[in-house]
């Protein structure tokens, strides 16, 4: 008779990090394509994962429309948990009171009624995990995947799943003595799994499809712990400006490694995607607080609308004075937001997202002509990449040169606009250069900033509009050059006092 292993013996039996939920079974897999593995609930392994914890589940439903103004509620309602505000509190547990008193229970506050739903959520995801149907690889981001493409081929194809171990620690999470598994690095391997029942991908619309795909596999009562865990997360890392540095710096490097692989360049192509990388390392996450959102966006059919139990606590207190949000102090973010999501329509967005907080309405005559800057220090890395749009345009910029990252290393300051569309960089010599902006009227406020900054900075240009810009604030010529190329303007050295 043969002997079925408990799961602390299958973690014995393998190498560190290497599990075998009790589910596992070493299964033949099919090397069909994954487009049709998705689809067929006879060879999706993962459906028939799925149908063990909700017999009613379907393959391919509609899931709901991931959006900004959708997300942008969910996000800042997160944030705004996550603090632990007791009026929020209040707002919330008496709202669900009202509302789903049957799912409150015995919860006497809105603690209790966390705790209640985390010990449910604890609890399905125990069973979710006990039945994966792969092998779990644990890592400490060594092996993540490149996408989400590579993910659910390894999981159709090879029967195995890669999951990151780490991060920081969740205030609910409890460490599993059979295992050495948290129940955040367990929620994690089943959440990731739910990703490869229907190739939802790692990117925000995917994260939504996969809240929505995975929350049908938890009962009532977890389903509120559940949702802030995916969906409240998902919206705040990416639908608040939280990111938006990082997403406008991916979105550089994602466009330059598609060029690159039009014109065949493999090497560069390969270098952009791993500056995606680099900057997905970097990423800021959700704080790892136990919550619960409003009950009402728990729901998938949640269009965005701020529930009356919380809209006064998301209220700017700004809008009590002026009821036009400033397109340009812009100090919540949302019209930098909404001009990354939706450059077109950016002030109808924007002027959506500043309704959330108590505005009327969004300035729009300002940012047209806005030309204020919020210069801060950058990474050679994040320069690199912000640059590239400036080297690359058919117009080009005749001052600039197409450098290595490698050259910015040597950088003694490397500075960015806010929106990533203006910048300098100062060498160690103090060498004034690779002024760009790709909106017209900053080059004064770049110039002025790098001569107050760096006191007797020094630098060379071809002589014309930066020339002429340079003397304009105060640098003198110190030397001219003739161009090597006959007929082309003068090369000439300049540099400001101290």
């Amino acid at each position: 008779m043969k002997k079925i292993l408990s799961f602390s013996e299958f973690v014995q039996l393998t190498e560190a990090f290497d599990f075998k939920p009790e589910g596992y079974q070493d299964r033949i897999t099919s090397k069909q394509p994954i487009k049709a593995i998705l689809a067929s609930p006879k060879m999706n392994a993962m459906h028939k994962w799925a149908k063990q914890h909700n017999e009613n589940f379907e393959l391919n439903q509609k899931p709901p429309e991931s959006n900004l103004m959708k997300q942008y509620v969910i996000g800042k309602t997160f944030e705004l948990a996550a603090t632990g505000s007791p009026d929020y509190k209040k707002a919330v547990f008496d709202s669900y009171k009202n509302h789903s008193s049957s799912l409150v229970g015995k919860s006497k506050d809105y603690d209790d009624f966390v705790k209640q739903s985390y010990t449910s959520l604890s609890k399905d995801v125990d069973r979710q995990f006990d039945t994966l149907p792969m092998k779990l690889h644990y890592h400490d981001g060594e092996d993540e995947y490149s996408s989400s493409a590579e993910m659910v081929k390894d999981v159709h194809h090879n029967n195995n799943l890669n999951v990151f171990r780490g991060g920081e620690a969740h205030t609910f999470s409890k460490t599993d003595r059979r295992s050495g598994l948290t129940t955040n690095e367990k929620f994690r391997a089943v959440h990731d799994a739910s990703h490869a029942i229907n190739g939802s991908q790692f990117g925000p619309k995917g994260e939504e499809e996969a809240w929505f795909t995975h929350s049908q596999l938890f009962s009532n009562k977890a389903l509120p712990a559940m949702t802030a865990e995916t969906r409240g997360q998902n919206s705040m890392v990416n639908y608040t400006p939280l990111n938006l540095t990082n997403m406008k710096a991916m979105a550089i490097h994602r466009a330059e490694a598609a060029r690159a692989n039009k014109l065949g360049d493999s090497v560069k192509e390969n270098y952009h995607k791993d500056q995606v990388r680099q900057i997905g390392r970097n990423w800021n996450y959700a704080p790892q607080r136990a919550v619960v959102l409003p009950h009402e966006m728990n729901q998938a059919d949640f269009t965005g609308d701020v529930p009356k139990s919380i809209k006064h606590l998301l209220r700017d207190p700004r809008a009590e004075q002026n009821s036009q949000y400033d397109s340009k102090a812009d100090h919540l973010g949302i019209v930098a937001l909404s001009r990354h999501y939706h450059p077109d329509e950016w002030h109808d967005v924007a002027t959506k997202l500043a309704r959330v907080h108590g505005f009327r309405s969004v300035s729009k005559d300002v940012l047209k002509e806005d030309t204020s800057l919020q210069l801060r220090t950058v990474s050679p890395e994040e320069f690199h990449a912000a640059i590239q749009p400036s080297l690359n345009t058919d117009r080009g910029e005749a001052n600039l040169t197409n450098h290595p990252i490698e050259h910015y290393h040597k950088a003694k300051r490397l500075v960015l606009s806010h929106d990533n569309e203006s910048g300098y960089a100062v060498f160690g010599d103090n060498e004034f250069g690779n002024l760009f902006s790709r909106v017209k009227g900053r080059g004064s406020d770049l110039v002025k900033h790098a001569v107050q900054t760096n006191p007797g900075v020094h630098g060379n240009a071809f002589d014309g509009y930066l020339v002429n810009l340079y003397k304009k604030h105060g640098a003198v010529e110190t030397k001219r050059e003739a161009n090597w190329t006959p007929g082309g303007p003068d090369v000439v050295h300049i540099k400001f006092p101290k």
